[in-house]
């Protein structure tokens, strides 16, 4: 895209619409572009919000539709930067990736994991809505890859990766790190390993010698590796806070974000749960006895 013409371009919109609705809205123009945008973002806000109430679908509508051009215009203004996802990869370098799906794949899950999980991981869930920035030439590939879908068509983009001989090789994936994880979650309340393994076994159906050469495995990929020894911790860091729930309040201690955060997900599905979706799941490919330990 010519530099040139895009400028004049963004300057057409901001004349024309930014200030425009501005002076409509009798807002001071006298000021860094930004905060006009800011205080014109408020004023759309109270109207659309007024439209609602009034049941005026036509100006909710209208508001919508400035507000997110005037979103945008304030993103290219101060935040166009975020958009990198850093050395080596030129995110905004359509050339860079042009020809391969499989690396633009890679670059649009890299972006949006970047700015999904921006926040400190106790504070993530409070960031809803997530906003998320995307060079056009990609969400453009997205946009079509899921209208394709829509056809019965499968762009590069978004088929999967034929791994071995299952189709859902990435829930299985999932869900035996979870085991897996449940096996160190007792393990980090002090309960011995073979007792752990025991367990989980009985709750899922799955052998204690798979077990074994699932987390053997996991080992070798760095990320699971950490998810596993975060669950470790997890039980470690249940017992403590049985002990003293106020543990990290203004003590000196600090609290591994990521243990505690995997503690609430294992609290909210209890291992005794996880096995029934496991056995419903998956079930199936495991014959064996689980007190067998196969």
């Amino acid at each position: 895209m010519d530099s040139e013409w895009q400028k004049a371009r963004l300057e057409e919109l901001w004349t024309e619409v930014v200030l425009a609705q501005a002076n409509d809205a009798r807002l001071a123009i006298d000021q860094p572009p930004e905060l006009i945008v800011i205080r014109l973002l408020g004023n759309l806000r109270e109207r659309y919000l007024k439209a609602i109430d009034e049941s005026n679908d036509t100006e909710a509508r209208r508001a919508l539709a400035i507000g997110h051009l005037a979103w945008q215009l304030l993103s290219l203004e101060v935040a166009d930067w975020l958009t990198d996802i850093g050395p080596p990869w030129p995110l905004a370098d359509r050339e860079f990736w042009r020809g391969d799906e499989i690396n633009e794949r890679f670059a649009l899950s890299l972006t949006i994991n970047r700015q999904l999980n921006a926040a400190p991981l106790l504070h993530q869930q409070a960031i809803d809505l997530v906003a998320l920035m995307l060079p056009r030439w990609l969400l453009e590939n997205l946009i079509n890859a899921l209208e394709a879908l829509s056809h019965g068509e499968v762009h590069k983009l978004v088929a999967p990766t034929h791994i071995g001989k299952h189709n859902d090789a990435w829930s299985w994936e999932k869900m035996r790190l979870r085991a897996v994880q449940h096996v160190n979650f007792l393990s980090g309340q002090g309960i011995i390993k073979k007792v752990a393994l025991k367990r989980v076994s009985v709750a899922t159906g799955i052998g204690e010698g798979t077990l074994r050469q699932w987390e053997t495995a996991f080992v070798k990929d760095v990320a699971a590796n950490l998810s596993v020894d975060w669950a470790k911790k997890s039980g470690n860091l249940k017992t403590i806070l049985e002990d003293n729930p106020r543990y990290g309040e203004n003590d000196g201690n600090s609290v591994d974000g990521y243990a505690y955060n995997l503690l609430l997900d294992l609290r909210e599905e209890s291992l005794t749960q996880f096995g029934i979706r496991y056995r419903e799941r998956f079930g199936s490919r495991h014959n064996q006895d689980p007190s067998a330990g196969n």
